[in-house]
């Protein structure tokens, strides 16, 4: 999948200095790392606000805007897994997201919404 903060904080922040301040600083990939090794979102968030408060709505939309994070399938990958598919081979997924948005990924997907959402998709080379 490709996941990027950026999608959603450049529709929320008015300015793409701060919103790449926020990002180096406040929502930090050292910070999501720690939700990607167990913490849960509301302990992460939390902690977050206490710290910093003047940024309290937009730490809490990080979790709440997740969803619009997400920009598109990456198209050869899932075309490789529906290929396997077909040819009935049991596909598992290893992942180091979070129980609380690996569901929404894997629904999106098995509803085929996410395709339907800003998408253009390249030819996989065969």
């Amino acid at each position: 999948m490709d996941w990027n903060p950026r999608y959603f904080y450049r529709t929320f922040f008015r300015d793409e200095n701060e919103m790449e301040y926020f990002l180096a600083n406040i929502c930090t990939d050292e910070w999501n790392a720690e939700q990607d090794r167990g913490r849960s979102f509301s302990e992460g968030i939390e902690l977050l606000q206490s710290q910093h408060p003047e940024y309290r709505e937009a730490i809490q939309l990080f979790a709440d805007k997740w969803e619009d994070m997400l920009k598109s399938e990456i198209p050869c990958g899932v075309e490789l897994l529906r290929e396997l598919k077909g040819q009935s081979y049991r596909i598992w997924g290893l992942t180091n997201w979070l129980a609380e948005t690996i569901q929404i990924t894997v629904l999106l997907i098995q509803y085929s919404i996410l395709p339907l959402r800003q998408k253009k998709y390249m030819k996989c080379p065969k």
